[in-house]
């Protein structure tokens, strides 16, 4: 059997699983909340215990759940999400690269997303204040002020969530 591709929920080639609605609550509540207790998700579906542990099992087994993944607040942590939005020259293909190296190697960096709209790059980190965070992007803006022709700065003050009706 082929290697399954990374995340959450997975398919098995040439078997579909079918999910009824119960099933189907299971796992929105697991990609709420991973780690929610059992006994949490049987009150919430309306189901015993057991039966939600026995199709949490089934859905594992039937490669529909591939991992647990836990989200972690950084804010509890101490450490705040900032954003750096990039205009990049790419005349120069070797320092770009170099560049992204640099962005996805470093300890702070939470995501590198590549854009094909306004900003190339959308570089995610985290940091314990501003402090922190000016130093660490003021070093690599010097340290490759020929690629980057444009940047904004932004911290995230509050993070809203959408949840389905």
């Amino acid at each position: 059997m082929d290697k399954l591709p990374k995340g959450r929920v997975g398919w098995r080639e040439n078997k579909r699983v079918r999910l009824d609605l119960k099933d189907i609550k299971i796992l929105s509540l697991l990609s709420k909340d991973s780690r929610m207790p059992l006994s949490k998700i049987a009150k919430m579906v309306k189901l015993s215990r057991d039966i939600v542990n026995y199709r949490i099992r089934k859905l594992v087994e039937n490669e529909v759940i591939l991992r647990f993944i836990p989200t972690l607040s950084l804010g509890k942590l101490g450490y705040h999400k900032f954003y750096l939005f990039m205009i990049l020259d790419e005349k120069n293909k070797e320092r770009v690269e170099r560049l992204k190296e640099v962005l996805v190697s470093h300890p702070n960096t939470k995501s590198l997303i590549e854009y094909s709209s306004k900003w190339d790059w959308e570089w995610v980190l985290v940091a314990k204040d501003v402090k922190e965070f000016d130093s660490i992007t003021t070093g690599i803006i010097s340290d490759f002020h020929d690629v980057i022709i444009q940047k904004s700065r932004m911290e995230v003050i509050n993070e809203y969530k959408l949840t389905q009706l």
